[in-house]
Protein backbone atom coordinates (compact mmCIF):
# COMPACT_ATOMS: atom_id res chain seq x y z
CA UNK A 1 0.00 0.00 0.00
CA UNK A 2 1.31 3.47 -0.99
CA UNK A 3 0.93 5.93 1.67
CA UNK A 4 0.19 9.70 0.93
CA UNK A 5 1.52 12.80 2.30
CA UNK A 6 -1.09 15.89 2.55
CA UNK A 7 0.72 17.32 -0.14
CA UNK A 8 0.15 14.38 -2.26
CA UNK A 9 3.13 13.21 -2.01
CA UNK A 10 4.33 9.51 -1.42
CA UNK A 11 5.92 8.39 1.79
CA UNK A 12 8.33 6.88 -0.63
CA UNK A 13 9.31 9.97 -2.70
CA UNK A 14 10.33 11.74 0.38
CA UNK A 15 14.14 12.73 0.60
CA UNK A 16 16.21 10.23 2.81
CA UNK A 17 16.19 12.40 6.34
CA UNK A 18 15.04 11.47 9.85
CA UNK A 19 11.64 12.78 9.58
CA UNK A 20 11.15 10.92 6.34
CA UNK A 21 12.56 7.34 7.74
CA UNK A 22 10.25 7.71 10.71
CA UNK A 23 7.38 8.37 8.98
CA UNK A 24 8.44 5.50 6.35
CA UNK A 25 8.76 3.22 9.44
CA UNK A 26 5.51 4.65 11.20
CA UNK A 27 4.79 5.29 14.79
CA UNK A 28 4.83 2.49 17.17
CA UNK A 29 4.11 3.28 21.08
CA UNK A 30 4.00 6.63 19.54
CA UNK A 31 8.18 7.54 20.17
CA UNK A 32 10.16 8.59 17.82
CA UNK A 33 13.73 7.27 16.76
CA UNK A 34 16.40 8.15 18.82
CA UNK A 35 17.64 11.89 17.56
CA UNK A 36 14.12 13.03 16.87
CA UNK A 37 12.62 12.19 20.13
CA UNK A 38 15.46 14.17 21.47
CA UNK A 39 14.77 16.81 19.42
CA UNK A 40 11.31 16.03 20.11
CA UNK A 41 11.27 16.49 23.73
CA UNK A 42 13.85 19.29 23.75
CA UNK A 43 11.44 21.68 21.72
CA UNK A 44 8.21 20.46 23.86
CA UNK A 45 10.21 21.17 26.98
CA UNK A 46 11.10 24.67 25.50
CA UNK A 47 7.61 25.34 24.49
CA UNK A 48 6.16 24.64 27.84
CA UNK A 49 8.97 26.34 30.16
CA UNK A 50 6.66 29.59 30.75
CA UNK A 51 4.11 27.76 31.40
CA UNK A 52 6.16 25.48 34.27
CA UNK A 53 7.52 28.77 35.01
CA UNK A 54 4.17 30.88 35.99
CA UNK A 55 2.83 27.98 37.35
CA UNK A 56 5.53 27.22 40.20
CA UNK A 57 4.98 31.28 40.62
CA UNK A 58 1.41 30.40 41.41
CA UNK A 59 2.48 27.49 43.40
CA UNK A 60 4.95 29.79 45.60
CA UNK A 61 1.46 32.03 46.03
CA UNK A 62 -0.57 29.67 46.60
CA UNK A 63 1.45 28.19 49.35
CA UNK A 64 1.72 31.78 51.15
CA UNK A 65 -1.59 32.26 51.17
CA UNK A 66 -2.52 28.33 52.42
CA UNK A 67 0.41 29.16 55.07
CA UNK A 68 -1.63 33.05 55.67
CA UNK A 69 -5.18 30.63 56.37
CA UNK A 70 -3.36 28.12 58.57
CA UNK A 71 -2.02 30.59 60.85
CA UNK A 72 -5.90 31.88 61.02
CA UNK A 73 -7.73 28.72 61.18
CA UNK A 74 -4.85 26.95 63.60
CA UNK A 75 -4.15 29.58 65.67
CA UNK A 76 -0.43 30.93 67.38
CA UNK A 77 -0.33 27.21 69.35
CA UNK A 78 -1.37 24.32 66.14
CA UNK A 79 0.22 26.95 63.37
CA UNK A 80 3.59 26.22 64.83
CA UNK A 81 4.55 23.05 62.68
CA UNK A 82 2.52 23.89 59.48
CA UNK A 83 4.29 27.40 58.91
CA UNK A 84 7.90 25.94 59.27
CA UNK A 85 6.92 23.42 56.54
CA UNK A 86 5.45 25.73 54.36
CA UNK A 87 8.68 28.47 55.22
CA UNK A 88 11.30 26.04 55.39
CA UNK A 89 10.79 23.09 53.20
CA UNK A 90 7.85 24.08 50.64
CA UNK A 91 8.48 28.21 49.45
CA UNK A 92 12.31 26.75 48.90
CA UNK A 93 11.51 23.56 46.90
CA UNK A 94 9.81 25.75 44.69
CA UNK A 95 12.02 27.96 44.43
CA UNK A 96 14.85 25.94 43.51
CA UNK A 97 12.89 24.29 40.75
CA UNK A 98 11.94 27.94 39.51
CA UNK A 99 16.04 28.46 39.48
CA UNK A 100 16.85 25.04 37.70
CA UNK A 101 14.49 26.10 34.74
CA UNK A 102 16.89 28.96 34.41
CA UNK A 103 19.83 26.68 34.35
CA UNK A 104 22.21 26.17 31.26
CA UNK A 105 21.69 23.02 32.70
CA UNK A 106 17.93 23.03 32.64
CA UNK A 107 17.28 20.37 29.78
CA UNK A 108 18.92 17.76 31.88
CA UNK A 109 18.21 18.24 35.44
CA UNK A 110 15.24 20.17 35.65
CA UNK A 111 12.31 17.35 34.84
CA UNK A 112 14.01 14.86 36.91
CA UNK A 113 14.53 17.65 39.73
CA UNK A 114 10.70 18.80 39.56
CA UNK A 115 9.83 14.72 40.07
CA UNK A 116 11.40 14.60 43.33
CA UNK A 117 10.61 18.36 44.05
CA UNK A 118 6.87 17.66 43.48
CA UNK A 119 7.13 14.40 45.65
CA UNK A 120 8.48 16.41 48.64
CA UNK A 121 5.74 19.14 48.02
CA UNK A 122 2.93 16.60 48.02
CA UNK A 123 4.52 14.86 51.48
CA UNK A 124 4.91 18.21 52.95
CA UNK A 125 1.30 19.30 52.25
CA UNK A 126 -0.37 15.45 53.81
CA UNK A 127 2.26 16.29 56.69
CA UNK A 128 0.22 19.65 57.32
CA UNK A 129 -3.09 18.28 56.97
CA UNK A 130 -2.43 15.03 59.53
CA UNK A 131 -1.01 17.52 61.88
CA UNK A 132 -4.56 20.13 61.10
CA UNK A 133 -6.96 17.32 61.10
CA UNK A 134 -5.27 16.10 64.21
CA UNK A 135 -5.61 19.26 65.95
CA UNK A 136 -1.86 19.40 66.92
CA UNK A 137 -1.57 16.79 69.19
CA UNK A 138 1.59 14.05 69.66
CA UNK A 139 1.19 10.20 69.44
Amino acid sequence: MRMSTATGLSIEDLPNSPHARQLRAGFSWLTFDGELEAEFRRRNFDENLLHSRVNLCLAMLIAIAFSAMDAMVLGPQLDRIPSRIQLIVIIPILLIGLASSFSPQRHRIHVPLMIVIMTMFGLSVAAIQIIASRGGSRC
